[in-house]
């Protein structure tokens, strides 16, 4: 690498006869450095100055740092550059406790700038924190986390115009062990407030299918039993404070501690005891007491009533 630099000052006087000496034209010509060996090989030991703020310094083996003292630094590449007001560029922007990737643009520069990082081969994205990976993103477009916190919404239907065509899926480990587990987890903060429906979860769903046979399922629940324990087993169980208000197991029976209604007219409620339920019926006529003790027989099997 040859660097070449001239003087600033240019002499005008004449160059004399003698020309084992430096004469004007030595001193006005363009000087190389190319044989000093530090600047040929190339190597440079030191620091870059631009202005005396933007430092090009090597920090160590291999390691090239742009860096100021306490002063916060900032790299710009351009994509285009016109002017101060007209440009496109990535930047890598630092301040206190903060690092920034972004993209940038303002007056002819493209409005909508994609920042895309792009691993190859079976490479994957990876975020740490403290040196422990809590997000991947797999060459197969799945997010591996250890937790999700959201504050928005996660949509996998569309992508620049190309229509996802399997379920989203939150699909966790194989896992074991005897320690309690909770596969998937929707916990929100405490909700305060004081007026209109607060829900929690919804499932809304739209369809307009102007024809053909296809069906629809808003919940489905489909559960897996190659084994299970010894517990009870429950497809669904709804709870107030950890006290279970309404459930359904896995063979299909429902437990309602409330009652049943129907257009909001109660058909079942709590069983009533009584203790004449199992008084003999004699009301004298034996087609009468047939009736009753086929009604009585059925309220009983049924769960509704019981003597005790």
């Amino acid at each position: 690498m040859a660097i070449s630099i001239t003087h600033t000052f240019v002499s005008a006087i004449a160059d004399g006869a003698d020309a084992t000496l430096v004469r004007p034209s030595d001193w006005n010509a363009v000087h190389t450095f190319a044989d000093i060996a530090p600047l040929a090989s190339p190597s440079f030991t030191g620091l870059i100055s631009i202005d005396a703020d933007a430092i090009l310094v090597r920090d160590a083996a291999n390691t090239l740092a742009l860096r100021n003292a306490a002063n916060a630094q900032k790299l710009k590449i351009y994509t285009s550059y016109t002017d101060a007001s007209n440009y496109e560029r990535f930047a890598i922007t630092t301040a206190a406790g903060t690092i920034t990737l972004s993209a940038e643009t303002l007056g002819t520069g493209t409005d909508n700038i994609d920042l895309i990082l792009a691993p190859v081969g079976t490479g994957q994205v990876k975020i740490d924190i403290a040196s422990v990976t809590k997000f991947t993103f797999s060459t197969a477009g799945k997010l591996l986390c250890t937790s999700l916190d959201l504050t928005s919404t996660i949509q996998c239907d569309n992508y620049y115009g190309y229509a996802v065509t399997g379920p989203m899926g939150l699909n966790p480990r194989n896992y074991s062990g005897t320690t309690a587990k909770v596969v998937i987890a929707m916990a929100g903060g405490t909700n305060s407030s004081t007026a209109s429906q607060q829900t929690a979860v919804s499932i809304i769903p739209t369809y307009n299918q102007a024809s053909g046979t296809a069906s629809n399922t808003d919940l489905l629940i489909n559960r897996t039993q190659t084994l299970v324990g010894s517990g009870t087993q429950l497809l669904i169980d709804a709870q107030v404070s950890t006290v279970s208000k309404f459930s359904v197991n896995n063979v299909g029976n429902v437990n309602l501690v409330g009652v049943l209604s129907v257009s909001g007219t109660q058909v079942v409620g709590a069983r009533v005891i009584d203790a004449r339920c199992d008084d003999a019926v004699n009301s004298g006529d034996a087609t009468t007491d047939g009736v009753i003790d086929a009604l009585r027989d059925a309220m009983i099997a049924h769960g509704l009533i019981a003597a005790a």
